[in-house]
C-alpha cells in the first residue's frame, strides 16, 4: 500500500502497480497517478520585480507534470511566496533568489522526476530572465518526494462529480 486518500467519507488506499482495490463494495482499477496531487511552491526575493503572470510560469510546469509524470493537471496545487526578509550569498541587495520546489509523491519513477526537475530548471530560469537585469540570480528547483503511504487528499474527480449534484 503506497498512500490514502478520502473517497466517499471515507478512506481509499491507493495502490501500488495498478493493483485491483475494492472500495465501497465496488471493484475499481486505480491508475497510480490520477490521484497524485503535486504541490509546487515558488519563493523569491522581493528585489525581482515580476512582470508576468505567474500562470505562464505555473501552466508549463503542470504540463510538464503531466507529460513526464502522467499526473492529471486537475491535481496540480500551485502557490507563490516573495520573501520581503532575505539574506543571500554577502547580503548585497543585488543579490536574488527564486526557488521552486515541486512535491510528488514518492512511487513516480526516478527518470520521470529528474525530466520534471531539469525541465522545471529551465522554465523558471526563461520565466524570469527579463525581471533580473542588474541582480546577480540564483535559480534553484528541488524535487521532494511525499511518502504516499502518509499522503492524504479528496479526490478531484470526486470533488467535481459532486458539484454536478
Amino acid at each position: 500500500m503506497t498512500g490514502l486518500f478520502l473517497w466517499k467519507n471515507s478512506y481509499r488506499e491507493i495502490p501500488a502497480n495498478n493493483e485491483q482495490q475494492t472500495t465501497n463494495n465496488e471493484q475499481q482499477t486505480t491508475n497510480n497517478e490520477q490521484y497524485s496531487m503535486p504541490h509546487i511552491t515558488l519563493e523569491y526575493s522581493s528585489n525581482i520585480r515580476i512582470t508576468k503572470d505567474f500562470g505562464e510560469l505555473f501552466g508549463p510546469i503542470h504540463q510538464l507534470l503531466e507529460r513526464s509524470l502522467k499526473v492529471n493537471p486537475l491535481n496540480c496545487k500551485s502557490r507563490v511566496i516573495c520573501h520581503d526578509n532575505f539574506f543571500v550569498a554577502n547580503g548585497d541587495p543585488k543579490h536574488a533568489f527564486a526557488h521552486l520546489q515541486i512535491k510528488v509523491l514518492d512511487r513516480h519513477p526516478f527518470e520521470g522526476k529528474q525530466e520534471v526537475g531539469a525541465g522545471a530548471f529551465e522554465l523558471i530560469k526563461t520565466f524570469f530572465k527579463d525581471d533580473v537585469n542588474g541582480l546577480c540570480f540564483q535559480p534553484s528547483v528541488e524535487i521532494h518526494e511525499m511518502k504516499g503511504n502518509l499522503y492524504y487528499k479528496l479526490a478531484v474527480e470526486e470533488i467535481l462529480n459532486s458539484m454536478k449534484k
